[in-house]
């Protein structure tokens, strides 16, 4: 007589599989019965976390609110009723050209003009033009800063013909609102970077001597960066008057300028008007730039 269950062979490896799944499952959970304290507290924890974290979060909101609410709402109805037509509130006053001139000497021309941006709360990014008819004669681009009156200078352009009648031009005008996250007081910000003194300033005129009798125009002044700021350069813009009058400009650019440095600037170029009583130096930084911005060296 056959016996079926004498003839089945007996699987011994999944007994012993089965056992060792299940000693592990035991360890884990002995392990985790033994670390039951350290496991309470790391889940206190970080849940403390994530509290604090929303918390903070919470009450810089609510402060950031407290603080600014009212004027961005204010804001927000200036620029809402903007464009509803005539009558209604101005989002910005209209840039305001004081002066504009245009000098010729040698083969080139220098061109001035002096806007002023009227706006104690708008950036205004102009791009612009100096235009005889309908030609463009000479364009640059720059940011006017709020209640800012800025000097536009163009040197040395050469052009194929001399212009009938000069006129200066805005071409686009793009406002920007001073974010008073960014500069809740904006003149103070202004200030602390574009702190430069500038003093000293000797003017005169020289003849060369190599036979040419040109006339030369020296400038020497001194200019301390007083701000806690490193700048890759530092533009500036010469005027020259005689009487009151503007009769000629430039531009220097002042290289790595370093916070504490002072410096003897010595500028000499052919003679560009006849008859200089009195000279200024202006700043022509934009503070906004981050990319003049040095990084401190250790």
């Amino acid at each position: 007589m056959n016996n079926d269950f004498d003839n089945q062979d007996i699987d011994l490896n999944k007994y012993s599989k089965a056992k060792s799944g299940s000693l592990s499952k035991a360890g884990v959970g002995l392990w985790m019965l033994e670390h039951k304290r350290h496991l309470i507290l790391g889940i206190i924890v970080i849940l403390g976390g994530v509290s604090l974290f929303l918390y903070s979060y919470f009450f810089y909101n609510l402060f950031d609110y407290l603080r600014y609410g009212d004027e961005q709402q204010k804001n927000l109805n200036e620029l809402s009723t903007a464009n509803l037509g005539a009558g209604t509130i101005k989002v910005a006053t209209p840039l305001e050209t004081l002066e504009e001139k245009m000098f010729y000497h040698g083969d080139s021309y220098d061109f001035l003009a002096k806007v002023k941006n009227p706006n104690d709360n708008f950036f205004a990014n102009v791009s612009y033009c100096f235009v005889d008819a309908d030609v463009d004669l000479a364009c640059g681009s720059t940011i006017i800063f709020p209640g800012e009156e800025k000097y536009l200078l163009i040197v040395s352009e050469k052009l194929e013909k001399k212009p009938g009648e000069q006129k200066f031009k805005i071409k686009s005008n793009r406002w920007e609102r001073v974010d008073i996250r960014k500069y809740p007081n904006w003149k103070d910000y202004y200030s602390l970077r574009a702190d430069f003194t500038i003093a000293n300033i000797k003017f005169d005129k020289t003849v060369s001597m190599d036979g040419s009798y040109r006339n030369f125009d020296n400038l020497n002044f001194d200019i301390r960066n007083n701000s806690p700021y490193n700048y890759w350069e530092v533009p500036l813009s010469i005027l020259m008057f005689s009487k009151g009058n503007i009769v000629g400009v430039n531009t220097y650019r002042a290289l790595e300028f370093k916070s504490g440095e002072n410096r003897q600037i010595k500028i000499t170029w052919p003679n560009s008007a006849s008859s200089v009583d009195d000279v200024k130096v202006f700043l022509n930084l934009n503070v906004l730039d981050e990319l003049n911005y040095m990084s401190y060296k250790l």
